[in-house]
């Protein structure tokens, strides 16, 4: 008896043509790993409705590929058309059935922080943006859904987890979940076990990373992890950022402010990156260029109350002390917390915050 095909469906916005011949190119290739991929392109005819077969499509397979774009996240995130009612029907299985390895995460275009929904933020996926990656990301992909299936039907079969097989995608989750039960070693163990299975996911490192810079305050340690995220990923901007504040901590300033300008570059919105590379600065005792990293935080967030605090302290490193006591009373309005100003002496820093936090 021939074995079922593992059934695919492919969500995805009609972003443009050139969007959609991708897409088709993501579905041949699918069909040509042995597949059944249902694709609206072929599955629809005029006239077909198309609310019941998107429900039926997300319920009954397999697996979903979200393919990922800045226009798709709007679309999810604001709940409109096509994608947003997919996206409902999807947060709403995923809610119910707790079956998140259903639902992949495929970057077509931009970077993961531009293109994912709120609720796929943090998980594991592959990146096919670029031709260089496609090859070796595709076979990830296939690899995965093959390796989840698989295992699946052996639990169907009432087999003994002993017996189940763990995937790298696995141990991420399981480490994702120690994190947020705040098992920090735990969840090392498992991110490690994870890049032993699968080295190649820079997400992996960055989150290792966290563990030991945040909650064991082993910068050296943090800083070996996101190295090698950012040599399998060089656009990933929180990787930098990240970097630059275990740089801060080891007193590596010129190295964060370096970290943080790539991280302004794939970010410009990222005001923590301007935070961080005016303390810095501060470090280096480049009091006016803090002042403008700061004050370009204010500009974008004027509520923003550690930006005074730390830009008041540059004033009065800079000999600017009126400017100094102006930012310290706005603090101080702000957190409506007078005290907590006069004691504390220090510049402010946000600790670093990783992808699937």
């Amino acid at each position: 008896m021939e074995e079922s095909r593992i059934k695919v469906f492919i969500s995805y916005s009609w972003d443009s043509d050139k969007h959609k011949e991708w897409v088709h190119k993501l579905y041949d290739d699918l069909i040509c790993a042995g597949f059944d991929v249902i694709f609206d392109q072929n599955d629809l005819r005029l006239g077909d409705p198309f609310t019941p077969f998107m429900e039926k499509s997300i319920t009954e397979s397999d697996f979903v590929l979200i393919v990922l774009t800045p226009n798709y996240k709007i679309k999810a995130d604001q709940r409109l058309g096509g994608v947003g009612y997919e996206d409902s029907i999807i947060t709403s299985e995923v809610n119910e059935m707790r079956n998140h390895r259903k639902f992949i995460p495929v970057l077509a275009e931009g970077t993961w922080k531009t293109s994912s929904p709120v609720w796929s933020k943090g998980k594991l996926g592959v990146d096919l943006s670029t031709p260089d990656k496609y090859d070796s990301e595709f076979k990830k992909l296939v690899d995965a859904m093959k390796h989840e299936q698989a295992a699946l039907c052996r639990a169907d079969k009432n087999t003994s987890d002993e017996e189940m097989i763990l995937t790298a995608r696995d141990f991420f989750e399981m480490g994702s979940q120690k994190e947020l039960r705040k098992d920090f070693i735990g969840a090392i163990i498992d991110y490690t076990k994870s890049i032993e299975m699968e080295p190649s996911f820079a997400i992996t490192y960055v989150n290792r990373a966290n563990m030991y810079f945040y909650y064991m305050k082993d910068y050296r340690m943090a800083m070996s992890d996101y190295d090698k995220a950012i040599t399998l990923d060089p656009s990933f901007q929180k990787a930098y950022y990240n970097r630059a504040v275990a740089h801060y901590h080891l007193g590596e300033f010129q190295e964060a402010v370096n970290d943080c300008d790539k991280s302004i570059e794939l970010d410009p919105s990222d005001i923590m990156a301007f935070q961080a590379r005016g303390i810095a600065y501060c470090g280096l005792k480049k009091y006016k260029k803090a002042i403008s990293d700061f004050s370009q935080v204010i500009s974008i967030y004027p509520k923003e109350s550690d930006a005074y605090y730390s830009r008041s302290i540059a004033y009065e490193l800079n000999g600017d002390r009126a400017k100094a006591l102006k930012d310290r009373i706005t603090f101080d309005r702000l957190t409506n917390k007078a005290q907590k100003s006069s004691q504390n002496n220090g510049m402010r820093f946000s600790p670093p915050k990783g992808i699937n936090n």
